[in-house]
């Protein structure tokens, strides 16, 4: 069996992170672990 997994465009990626607001679930405390890493990146942009 193969799962197939379309990946998203960059443009697609830009119009959603730029529609307002958004919510992040499951950040870690843990600087490393990928929650806390994506949601430091997101509000370094301005969120």
């Amino acid at each position: 069996m193969q799962i197939f997994i379309k990946m998203a465009t960059k443009q697609q990626i830009e119009q959603f992170l730029s529609s307002e607001p958004i919510a992040m679930a499951g950040v870690s405390r843990n600087p490393k672990k990928f929650g806390r890493a994506a949601y430091e990146e997101l509000t370094s942009k301005g969120g």
